[in-house]
């Protein structure tokens, strides 16, 4: 249990939390140097390799449906719909199907016979759930702290996990209910886990840090587009039912690592030293009191605002590659499912390696000109927008048949969504160091609302899944990205805002700048 009072508690420590030390620690600093952030030696190293593993695990307890679903719908209910709509020349589809392409289909031999409209709702309920408790999130973390909030949800994301085959043979509505309940497991995992993060790292790691937790969810992606393509095919161990089960194992062992490793702030870490803290937190200063959320100047907030469009963009971006992606390879590329897992899993595998690269440059270009952090901010922020929309917008073009291509764009867009790391992903731990909790989670709020909707928009365009649906899908999103990323240039910034910190420092602040 944290040790300190506040409205929210282990947001007042992220700004200055050295005032809070326990008084059996020693007050005067030795000549040892801190332990670089790679190091096994640094605290923080072992908490961030915990998050990474936390957003991992979790993440592919929410993308395994993705995959799956491609395994345990039978194709053949709307076959005939999708030949008759791909003979429709209007629509810029395929002709015919090719022998291969009929082949393709083959390998897809679920058993349930559910519309696209039930598998949106499916999808959906997942982000449902996932609004409720971040709704909740703030007065969770205050009440009980980050890290059990994690661990609660993450208890409740391999109980769901080990519940969904069940929930399956019982039918649409009972797996839509456990997919809402691991959604609200789920809920929590970005506002909480960018508060931990907030209070782990100073400014000049925050963008590396993030780089690597995040990329915890490409990794996710990965092995539920990579693997589990291959165990549908395992029917000796369940098939597709193996996933769940699989996937639900790895969570329960990330909790009891999370409970083991990671507390709410370095404060509560037995096993960190004393000059480690002291490049976490800072020198010791005057004592600093948690301050009310200011909700309407967070609110009416330009930042805010941009925030929350950044968020949408991205939700609604990365919702539809992960969760319909397999179903484009399947139905406009005609994939067999072996290609359709590899592929799928590719951009995503390559969007990790660009989250170490951008991070890692723009936390490099940030030490070298401290005084053009905003700058960096919003270049970084550009490459995730315009880029993402720019490969979309091509792609969306592509006829039936292109494989090569398509995988080649969708790549290239997923890797261009790495720039957020380094973009509005760090201004959300850095424009309000005592109410980080509360500006993710209204954000995630929004993110959470675009997340439930994209499965409902898709589905409704996608009735055919032909290549002209498939344009409209892209191009809307490429649509909502570059709105967002030109927000974020007028307003975007990582330099906390007035409204976000105690009235004295303000005052000291506007001294300062005279």
């Amino acid at each position: 249990m944290t040790r300190f009072d506040g409205m929210i508690v282990n947001q007042s420590l992220i700004e200055n939390p050295v005032e809070m030390m326990n008084s059996t620690k020693p007050k005067e600093m030795s000549n040892e140097t801190y332990p670089p952030l790679f190091s096994p030696k640094a605290k923080r190293f072992r908490v961030l390799l915990m998050i990474a593993f936390s957003m991992f695990a979790q993440g592919i307890m929410k993308t395994n449906l993705s995959m799956a679903m491609v395994c345990m719908v039978n194709t053949t209910k709307s076959s005939v719909e999708t030949i008759k709509a791909n003979t429709d020349t209007s629509t810029g589809s395929c002709i015919v199907e090719s022998d291969s392409e009929k082949k393709a289909k083959m390998s897809y031999d679920g058993t349930f016979l559910w519309s696209n409209e039930e598998q949106s709702a499916i999808f959906a309920a997942f982000f449902w759930g996932g609004l409720v408790s971040v709704c909740m999130c703030t007065w969770l973390s205050n009440k009980f702290g980050p890290t059990r909030v994690l661990l609660a949800g993450g208890l409740l994301n391999v109980i769901a996990s080990f519940l969904t085959p069940i929930a399956a043979d019982m039918g649409v509505f009972s797996i839509t209910v456990v997919r809402a309940v691991m959604g609200a497991g789920q809920g929590i995992q970005y506002p909480l886990g960018a508060t931990v993060a907030a209070a782990w790292f100073p400014k000049e790691e925050k963008s590396t840090a993030i780089a690597v937790y995040t990329n915890g969810n490409q990794m996710s992606y990965v092995i539920a587009m990579l693997v589990s393509s291959q165990i549908c095919q395992f029917k000796a161990i369940g098939g597709w039912r193996a996933i769940f089960y699989i996937y639900g194992a790895i969570g329960a062992l990330m909790c009891l690592l999370w409970w083991w490793v990671v507390t709410d702030t370095p404060y509560d870490a037995k096993d960190i030293s004393e000059v480690e803290l002291t490049h976490i937190c800072g020198p010791k200063s005057s004592k600093k009191t948690a301050t009310s959320t200011p909700w309407k100047e967070m609110l009416t907030s330009p930042l805010m605002l941009t925030l929350i469009a950044c968020t949408v963009g991205q939700s609604v971006s990365i919702i539809t590659l992960t969760t319909y992606l397999p179903s484009y390879f399947k139905h406009v590329q005609h994939m067999d499912l072996t290609n359709n897992g590899f592929w799928s899993a590719l951009p995503f595998l390559c969007q990790t390696a660009m989250k170490f690269v951008v991070g890692g440059c723009a936390d490099g270009l940030k030490r070298r000109y401290p005084k053009k952090i905003d700058t960096i901010t919003k270049c970084s922020n550009c490459l995730a927008t315009f880029g993402c929309a720019l490969c979309l917008g091509v792609v969306s073009l592509l006829p039936c048949g292109h494989s090569f291509l398509a995988v080649l764009l969708i790549t290239l867009a997923t890797s261009c969504l790495s720039g957020y790391t380094g973009g509005y992903f760090t201004a959300l731990i850095s424009v309000a160091p005592l109410h980080t909790a509360a500006v993710n989670s209204v954000s995630r709020i929004f993110g959470q609302l675009a997340s439930a909707g994209t499965p409902y928009f898709v589905g409704f365009i996608t009735k055919t899944n032909s290549a002209f649906e498939w344009l409209i899908v892209f191009f809307t999103i490429g649509a909502i990205l570059v709105a967002s990323g030109v927000m974020f240039l007028i307003f975007g910034t990582v330099t906390p805002q007035p409204w976000s910190l105690p009235k004295a420092e303000n005052k000291e602040n506007e001294k300062n700048e005279l």
